[in-house]
């Protein structure tokens, strides 16, 4: 989600985020309720992993931007989970 709010922030030309308004565009455009302080709590916990920080750029401190790395993760995990879904359509409808 978070990638995501990213990525939306980003093709609309948004400058970068904190934390409390990726929960805000998680909420509004992903219809999804998520407090900004999981989203800061998330940043937090993340930090200590250098494995998920490649997916942002944080500057200045706190403020969150899509790197490339987390692009193609968001693209790749979409990918994934369109054809999860085309699958499950196709096994479901061969049941009528």
């Amino acid at each position: 989600r978070v990638l995501w709010a990213l990525e939306l922030a980003s093709r609309a030309g948004l400058p970068p985020q904190r934390a409390r308004h990726i929960g805000m565009l998680i909420s509004s455009y992903g219809q999804e309720a998520v407090a900004s302080q999981n989203v800061a709590q998330f940043f937090r916990s993340a930090r200590r992993s250098e494995s998920y920080s490649r997916f942002w750029h944080e500057d200045p401190d706190y403020y969150f931007t899509i790197t490339p790395v987390g692009r193609d993760q968001l693209m790749s995990a979409m990918h994934g989970d369109s054809a999860k879904l085309r699958a499950k359509r196709s096994s479901s409808s061969g049941h009528d």
